[in-house]
Parts: structure tokens; C-alpha cells; sequence
């Protein structure tokens, strides 16, 4: 690709605060309850709800860190 056609392509925002600073919410707190009690079921216990919501945050939270570490 081009350097015109690079500069053609809608770029990200740019992220103001490092990722890398970031601290994974504490899902176990009541302030979650109500998120966390429509994730149980017969198939998943609240510790399992928890669990995915910090695998989660962690995802996002790494694609973040790459995305800051391309714009520095």
C-alpha cells in the first residue's frame, strides 16, 4: 500500500490513557451484582460469570495496549 492510499484510510482515535496503566475492574464487587446475576445459569455459577468478564476485559484491555504501543 501507498503512502497516499495509507493516508486515505480512516485512522483510529487516538487513545489518551495508557493501557498499560490499567487496572482490570473488581467484577466481584456488589457493584457488578446485577451485570453478574444475568450471566448465571444453569450452566454457569457466578465465579465462572466473574471469571469471563475479567477474560474479557483483558482482551479488549491487550488490544488497547497494541494500539498504544503503535501510536508512540
Amino acid at each position: 500500500m501507498d503512502e497516499e492510499a495509507r493516508a486515505a484510510q480512516p485512522q483510529p482515535p487516538r487513545i489518551q490513557q495508557n493501557p498499560h496503566l490499567a487496572e482490570c475492574p473488581d467484577f466481584a464487587d456488589e457493584t457488578f451484582g446485577d451485570l453478574i446475576l444475568t450471566m448465571i445459569g444453569p450452566d454457569r455459577s457466578r465465579e465462572q460469570a466473574i471469571e469471563s468478564l475479567q477474560t474479557a476485559w483483558h482482551t479488549q484491555n491487550d488490544r488497547r495496549k497494541a494500539l498504544w504501543d503503535a501510536q508512540i
